[in-house]
């Protein structure tokens, strides 16, 4: 509903034709009316129908201003206000574009707000199905992870186990914090429940001394990273930006911004996107609705900016990715028997105000990699088959090694110089279970 009332409010914008019988009226009451020669002038009888005064002022709205020269001869020589005319057409014709600016910002930022409280709608009929899943707890069991713990000199005064449909959705414990044992916690709780855990989240809790450890299932798959860059030759600051991390107990976020150039302000706007980016998908957005929100946010700046984003979500559950393009350069999925060229078809970030990401699914097995990478890289390589048959015939497992030997040769083919940002990102996954 919320949504609903925001999209009302949008105000219409006032046409170009309503625009200039506005103008007509004013220019009739406000100049005519006070003419000496109002009582004996044809041309204030018939001024509301004259398609060249129409024509005038429709040029005035699109250029901004006119003056004398534009003025037809015939209305030249019929009326005897012509500064005041001008001035009145010109002046509107100003008011009309600065409002018509305003009225479009502040549309903008309405549907902008209207897109997230619907996000918003759907995050809480999420936790409303969560909430009303039967939720129990095992008091036997949580005494005997607290007593086999302390056993093996871990001091935890307080554990929860939970269960949402009679299965163990996870394990909260109080520990002093000087007795943390990672690798004895995970394995007792484990043993305990029948069910593998792994420390999830590990923080400070109000009782000095002590720690709150939640535990949750662990999944089948983890990820790997490696990571290498070079700013431009001569630049302060690269305009590339890159982030690795996990928006959720199931999934990783793993991202390269490429600002407008480079430099402060492109690093600028870059890590903006980025951050926005990444928050909005922690916050559980879909997203359709994270791309296009930030998108009109950059759109409502007022310097031309914009950002080319490359974004792969891995999902630890069952080893499948999804790739999002806006704009960016080329990516690739390399295994042991192929590598796939992951091509984009939308623009950067920050250009129009409606965009459509492009969106693809793709199901990985143990030991893929996933290869995102700046066109500071990939404009260095004479096609894309000479990029591809390199990064499918380098034989290595470690993302790291990979992501240096991208970076190194494509600098090689240049003389070691940087004619622009390079970045390049590597995931691996990689089953543990």
């Amino acid at each position: 509903e919320m949504q609903n009332i925001y999209l009302s409010m949008c105000k219409k914008s006032l046409t170009p034709d309503d625009a200039i019988d506005f103008v007509m009226h004013e220019i009739s009451f406000g100049v005519c009316q006070k003419c000496a020669n109002k009582s004996f002038c044809p041309y204030s009888q018939m001024m509301q129908t004259d398609d060249e005064l129409k024509t005038l002022i429709a040029l005035s709205i699109s250029r901004g201003s006119i003056s004398v020269v534009d003025i037809p001869q015939r209305i030249m020589k019929k009326c005897s206000k012509i500064p005041a005319m001008l001035n009145t057409i010109n002046g509107l014709s100003k008011e009309y574009s600065e409002a018509m600016v305003i009225n479009s910002g502040v549309n903008s930022s309405k549907m902008l707000l209207a897109d997230q409280l619907c996000g918003i709608q759907e995050i809480l009929n999420s936790f409303s199905s969560d909430i009303k899943k039967t939720i129990s707890f095992d008091v036997l069991l949580e005494e005997k992870i607290i007593e086999e713990l302390l056993f093996e000199k871990v001091l935890c005064l307080e554990a929860i186990v939970y269960y949402k449909e009679e299965e163990i959705s996870g394990v909260t414990l109080l520990v002093k914090t000087k007795t943390i044992n990672n690798t004895k916690i995970e394995k007792i709780v484990s043993n305990l429940i029948k069910t593998k855990l792994k420390i999830y989240d590990l923080k400070n809790a109000e009782k000095p001394g002590f720690s709150i450890i939640t535990l949750t299932k662990a999944y089948p798959y983890d990820v790997v990273f490696g990571a290498a860059s070079k700013t431009k030759y001569n630049s302060p600051m690269s305009g590339d930006t890159f982030s690795v991390t996990k928006i959720h107990e199931d999934k990783v976020f793993m991202s390269i911004c490429d600002g407008m150039g480079s430099g402060k302000d492109a690093n600028s706007i870059s890590l903006l996107s980025l951050k926005l980016i990444e928050k909005f998908y922690e916050a559980g957005f879909g997203e359709n609705l994270i791309i296009n929100s930030v998108n009109k946010l950059l759109s409502l700046r007022d310097e031309e900016n914009f950002s080319a984003i490359d974004i792969c979500v891995f999902n630890l559950q069952n080893a499948s990715c999804q790739i999002i393009k806006i704009g960016a350069s080329l990516g690739f999925i390399k295994n042991e028997e192929k590598t796939t060229l992951v091509e984009t078809s939308s623009l950067p970030l920050g250009i129009l105000k409606e965009i459509k990401p492009n969106i693809k699914n793709y199901a990985l097995s143990d030991g893929d990699m996933v290869i995102l990478l700046s066109d500071g890289i990939v404009d260095l390589w004479e096609d894309v088959t000479e990029l591809k048959n390199f990064i499918n015939n380098f034989e290595t497992n470690n993302p790291q090694v990979l992501a240096d030997e991208i970076l190194i040769k494509s600098l090689g083919k240049n003389q070691n110089y940087a004619e622009d940002d390079m970045t390049v990102v590597v995931g691996k996954i990689w089953k543990k279970i």
